[in-house]
């Protein structure tokens, strides 16, 4: 197991949550659930975290490539 989660699972006392989740819980239960984990967090969100987000974390940056050319690829791809 990604010793990342096992520290996860650890520090949260629940051992055994990623494999319960990923057994238990049908695709769209848990992508539900994922989903309102997200919105309950973003609720804690205030602009100044949002930027130091972007400062801080290597995934929070904005796209490289070009909006239209994204667009592009999508036209191309969803016809």
């Amino acid at each position: 197991m990604n010793k990342i989660v096992e520290r996860i699972e650890r520090e949260s006392g629940m051992p055994g949550l990623a494999a319960t989740l990923a057994e238990r819980l049908t695709p769209t239960d848990l992508q539900s659930l994922l989903l309102e984990v997200y919105r309950l967090r973003s609720r804690r969100e205030q602009p100044s975290d949002v930027l130091s987000h972007y400062a801080t974390d290597r995934f929070v940056r904005p796209a490289t490539v070009p909006p239209r050319r994204l667009l592009e690829w999508e036209q191309i791809a969803f016809l």
